[in-house]
């Protein structure tokens, strides 16, 4: 047996060095953690921040936008003569070579607003400032647009005149041959629908009554007669969650999703060429510069008791909107009733009487308006932030926000 005296003694110098290494690696990670952490915490601050400051920004563009909105209604009174002759030559052989007495400024149209005008206006020595210094390292931009370029389907549920111009206007667009593939059925075990039926939907779920309505065209008496049959039937029946119609008028855009027949399909080729924000007696704007609303406004000026054939070929559509653009110059600009009527019967097109009998009091259609959807973007680094309102401008000074979305 041997002696415990003379066993070799272990060296403590081995123990220290793992414990140093331990030590250190275990430093690392913690060093590493914490930097993680600082660098996460970094990073959301500063996110909170551009969130923050493209938000702000964002309202920043939509106020600047009110107020350029309240100029326009100033501008609105001052017409220009023979804008078009001053502004250079135009092809005026089309349809007996009109062109326009009067043309008016659309200020929300012609201007770029964002925050590079903001600063233009501001500083106006920023122009001559360096390239580098001029760039703002946040910024918004704004789009503005008219609300009564669009079809309001609260007039389904006017008088009987708004509402029967109402319906016309609806059913020309929304009945389009072009457009019967959306009504039908996505399954075999769904039942077709029309236009007329959408239209009848649209009326029930906004009237006062719990009643079916009827689509009247034989163009004597009510737009819509009132059935026998329950209107909530689909509502109360068919779909889960039960609800029942509103019985009052659209609220936003979104709400339509809620009428019987109304789907994606529907509301991807109309959403942008509907609205439900402008007053009840707001009559579609003239100066629009959706072809298809456009064509909606020249058929609306035709003569329904003279129909003409050629508003039936399309390329005869499309060369008469073309030679309306081209009398309204720019985009920029806009025409009146008149010198819209005007170049209708240059075309040899008859034009309803209701209309030019008194271009400033008629119902059908208009040249300028008061409702305006505003969209704002605010960036600031990499974030973000768009805001979307709807002004109308007959309302307070700066007009009254009717609607309001942030994304």
């Amino acid at each position: 047996m041997k002696n415990p005296r003379h066993q070799k003694k272990i060296s403590p110098r081995g123990v220290a060095l793992v414990i140093v290494l331990v030590g250190t690696a275990l430093l690392t990670v913690l060093i590493q953690a914490m930097a993680y952490r600082s660098s996460v915490e970094l990073s959301l601050a500063t996110n909170q921040r551009d969130e923050l400051k493209a938000h702000y920004l964002a309202r920043s563009g939509i106020q600047f936008s009110r107020l350029m909105l309240v100029l326009q209604k100033q501008i609105e009174q001052i017409k220009i003569p023979n804008l078009s002759e001053l502004l250079g030559p135009t092809n005026t052989s089309q349809f007996g070579g009109y062109m326009p007495k009067n043309l008016s400024i659309q200020l929300w149209s012609l201007a770029k607003i964002d925050c590079y005008l903001t600063h233009m206006l501001w500083e106006p020595t920023l122009g001559m400032e360096l390239p580098s210094q001029t760039l703002p390292s946040s910024c918004f931009e704004v789009k503005i647009s008219d609300e009564e370029e669009r079809l309001n389907l609260n007039q389904l549920d006017a008088t009987d005149l708004k509402t029967t111009i109402a319906v016309a206007q609806l059913l020309a667009l929304i009945g389009d041959k072009k457009y019967r593939f959306i009504y039908e059925p996505m399954d075999s075990g769904s039942t077709p629908i029309t236009s007329t039926e959408i239209i009848q939907n649209l009326r029930d779920w906004i009237d006062e009554n719990t009643s079916t309505s009827t689509l009247n065209l034989s163009g004597q008496g009510a737009p819509f007669l009132d059935g026998f049959a329950d209107e909530n039937f689909y509502y109360a029946s068919k779909y889960v969650p039960h609800y029942h119609a509103k019985n009052a008028r659209f609220d936003s855009l979104d709400e339509l999703y809620m009428v019987h027949g109304i789907d994606d399909r529907f509301m991807t080729l109309f959403r942008d060429r509907l609205t439900v924000f402008p007053d009840i007696n707001s009559r579609l704007n003239i100066n629009t510069n959706d072809p298809v609303l456009l064509e909606l406004a020249i058929r609306s000026a035709a003569d329904p008791l003279k129909p003409d054939a050629r508003l039936q070929d399309p390329f005869f559509i499309e060369t008469l909107i073309s030679y309306i653009r081209q009398m309204k110059v720019l985009s920029g600009f806009a025409l009146s009733i008149d010198d819209f009527v005007g170049l209708l019967q240059a075309a040899e097109i008859a034009t309803n009487s209701a209309i030019t009998a008194n271009t400033k009091n008629q119902r059908y259609l208009g040249d300028t308006s008061s409702t305006f959807r505003i969209q704002a973007m605010g960036t600031s680094g990499k974030i973000k932030r768009t805001l979307t309102t709807v002004v109308r401008m007959d309302k307070e000074p700066l007009g009254q926000i009717v609607y309001y979305r942030e994304e």
